[in-house]
């Protein structure tokens, strides 16, 4: 019976932790496609979400997104602590709301360089 015991116990840890860890990632509910793209739209298989599901897979992870309004999303994620991670994100971003939390970036993945163009009619008009 104590050999049962530990069979059963056995088979329970083992599955356990066979099972992939969840982790919950908060997304901006904003389409930057193709980079990323976590709108309710069809088109959702953006670069980030390729690379995010790769990794998870690799790791033997599972990911759920939540797709949230920026402010929402960084409440979620540096004062209600609801999240594991956060995306996009940059150290310059809210740095007052980071003042005492402890945030850890991972390496680069993509770099981005934006711009605009304006019609040479417009060119040194400002905003105004």
């Amino acid at each position: 019976m104590q050999r049962l015991k530990v069979i059963i116990l056995m088979c329970f840890i083992i599955g356990r932790f066979s099972e992939g860890k969840e982790y919950l990632v908060g997304v901006e509910n904003t389409m930057y496609y193709p980079h990323y793209n976590f709108t309710k739209s069809k088109e959702n298989e953006s670069y980030a979400k390729v690379v995010f599901d790769l990794f998870a897979d690799k790791k033997g992870y599972r990911l759920k997104y939540y797709s949230l309004p920026i402010k929402r999303l960084k409440e979620s994620f540096l004062i209600e602590k609801t999240l594991d991670f956060l995306y996009p994100d940059h150290p310059w971003w809210t740095p007052n709301m980071k003042k005492n939390v402890r945030v850890v970036y991972s390496k680069t993945v993509v770099t981005t360089i934006g711009g605009t163009l304006v019609l040479p009619m417009n060119k040194g008009r400002g905003i105004d």
